[in-house]
């Protein structure tokens, strides 16, 4: 419901499923700390991209993307940085004129040029006028969240199992990643991911079971129920 509700394990979580299972993941919700979010409008937060029910809903049923996204308090577009160089060569506007119609710096148009850096939307809209909207790219709620930094999945071992699965992993010369909000515990990377819940007594934790059983068979991976000696 609110974006900004997470909690630090359940992002850290989300960070660790697109690792173990090579997985798309998007945050969908409804508002944040500052009011509703809006239709058709990708925002990115706390290393992964958010959007409302209707704007999945446009883009899973229309195959409909975003123009704009949100990112550290701007509302952004994406240019494409062939066309942009394609457009003011055809209108004949070197950088630095283009610069001054825009009201930045050179140093701007050149990291718009090689596609480093997105352009507020006043700037994106005044562009626009100037060379034409087609030297935008749309933003892919999917794909997109493969653009992140590097995701540390490193963890200690909680218990005695789990020191036994990071040998497992070792030996094997794959990655084990453990999950705390989740209901798999643990995930042993390899070519086929196994996924593994810890369980003392399969009768009071029915729900988290049926629940990894979901998630392992939307992800095509193995399942495994490690239950406590003498349960």
């Amino acid at each position: 419901e609110n974006l900004d509700e997470l909690s630090k394990q359940e992002v850290s979580d989300l960070k660790k499923a697109r690792v173990a299972y090579d997985a798309y993941t998007v945050i969908i919700a409804q508002r944040d700390e500052k009011g509703d979010l809006e239709d058709e409008v990708v925002y990115y937060k706390y290393d992964n991209v958010a959007v409302t029910p209707k704007t999945l809903e446009d883009y899973i049923v229309k195959g409909q993307k975003s123009l704009v996204a949100y990112i550290r308090g701007n509302y952004v577009l994406k240019i494409n940085p062939e066309k942009l160089r394609e457009r003011a060569s055809e209108s004949g506007i070197s950088r630095g004129e283009l610069a001054d119609l825009l009201g930045i710096s050179k140093k701007a148009v050149y990291m718009y040029e090689r596609g480093e850096m997105h352009i507020v939307l006043e700037k994106g809209v005044k562009l626009a006028s100037i060379l034409g909207e087609d030297i935008f790219e749309e933003f892919d709620i999917f794909r997109d969240t493969r653009l992140h930094g590097k995701i540390n999945v490193g963890s200690m071992p909680r218990d005695e199992v789990e020191n036994a699965l990071y040998r497992v992993a070792s030996t094997m010369r794959k990655l084990c990643i453990s999950f705390s909000r989740m209901p798999i515990d643990i995930v042993l990377r390899t070519e086929k991911p196994i996924s593994i819940v810890k369980e003392t007594s399969m009768d009071s934790n029915r729900e988290k079971v049926e629940n990894a059983e979901k998630i392992a068979e939307n992800t095509n991976t193995k399942l495994f129920i490690i239950k406590t000696p003498g349960d």
